[in-house]
């Protein structure tokens, strides 16, 4: 009986994922050209067969596992240079997709997985993390929550050839295009209306940078959500929701701070979490509190690099948040760059040894 009821379970979200209500959303309000929208971004799907049982699988020009204790993945690898590295992310095991791709058209395959949550309603059911390599190999990670969608064949790695419905080429780029859908909602005239805000990203040499318009609307594009299909951009965007959870980054992996985001350093003081282990804020030497309240849509990641490994560690994972409190236990020095939310959990944390 356990074994049909997950089978019924596993089925009910795999149809989640797939192209019904989940795609609805992207086809019905997301206002881009038809012709864009069908110019999916072709990936090549990989087997997980034997990863639940502790082997090690080749994906890419990586490996990943699962470890026998923990709810996490590992995947690991080494850069042209011969620097070894790994990230560590949540394994959520309600069903995954795997794929790679040159996303960003530098020659080096990039790794795509799709991920079920389980969540409910209106919740975004889908986890994606792209793992993108530069032209020297170095892996960098984007993970966003959203409605993001497969087909069949997607799902069955036995087929060579997937896509994901929100990865798509626009015009004659062959660079990948992800398309992120948050809905949010704001008081108009004593009236709570919702909003689909469309976000745009290029991947572009290991990383992904925001389109700032798309047939000369500004992006993020916002469409009011009817229940029914939509595809008209307010102009101009409403003011409550012109700031926004954003995925974007443009400073360097190493945290020197040279891009165009100012790059902050402090020391950790403290890391508070709830009783279930999410994490609430962290408290720096300069009296600074981050808090984690407000993100929804993008994961943060832990970086440590040193001139002998690089290892990346998602702070949703088991590992993460223990690294954190290490590192807050320490009082460990961290280099960050503010996210798109004053006050709120940035992106990417360094740790300076």
């Amino acid at each position: 009986m356990k074994n049909i009821c997950f089978a019924l379970t596993l089925a009910i979200l795999l149809a989640v994922l797939d192209s019904g209500r989940v795609n609805a959303y992207l086809k019905e309000y997301a206002p881009l050209r038809s012709s864009d929208l069908k110019n999916v971004f072709k990936l090549k799907t990989v087997s997980e067969e034997g990863l639940k049982q502790g082997k090690t699988i080749k994906i890419g020009s990586a490996e990943m596992k699962l470890p026998k204790d923990g709810d996490d993945i590992i995947f690991s690898g080494v850069d042209n240079n011969g620097k070894p590295w790994t990230l560590t992310k949540y394994y959520y095991g309600l069903g995954t997709c795997y794929f790679t791709g040159d996303l960003d058209g530098n020659r080096s395959e990039d790794i795509v997985l799709l991920q079920a949550t389980g969540a409910c309603g209106i919740a975004p059911p889908a986890v994606l993390t792209a793992l993108l390599f530069d032209r020297e190999g170095r892996p960098f990670p984007f993970e966003t929550s959203g409605y993001f969608g497969a087909d069949d064949n997607s799902w069955n790695a036995k087929n060579k050839f997937g896509k994901i419905e929100d990865l798509i080429q626009i015009g004659s780029d062959r660079r990948a295009v992800l398309i992120c859908q948050q809905l949010d909602s704001s008081e108009i005239g004593g009236r709570n209306r919702s909003y689909w805000r469309n976000i745009l990203y290029r991947a572009v040499n290991g990383r992904w940078q925001r389109i700032s318009t798309y047939e000369g609307k500004s992006v993020p594009m916002l469409v009011r959500y009817t229940f029914k299909s939509n595809h008209r951009v307010i102009p101009p965007p409403v003011p409550s929701l012109k700031v926004f959870d954003d995925g974007v980054y443009s400073g360097t992996i190493e945290g020197t701070g040279r891009g165009s985001q100012s790059c902050k350093t402090g020391k950790l003081m403290s890391a508070d979490f709830t009783e279930s282990g999410e994490i609430t804020k962290i408290q720096l030497d300069s009296g600074t509190q981050i808090s984690s309240h407000w993100r929804t849509f993008f994961s943060p990641f832990l970086v440590h690099a040193t001139r002998k490994r690089l290892d990346i560690i998602s702070l949703e994972s088991t590992k993460g948040k223990a690294a954190l409190r290490e590192a807050a236990n320490k009082k460990s020095k961290i280099r960050y760059f503010p996210g798109s939310i004053p006050g709120e959990l940035p992106l990417y944390i360094w740790l300076i040894d």
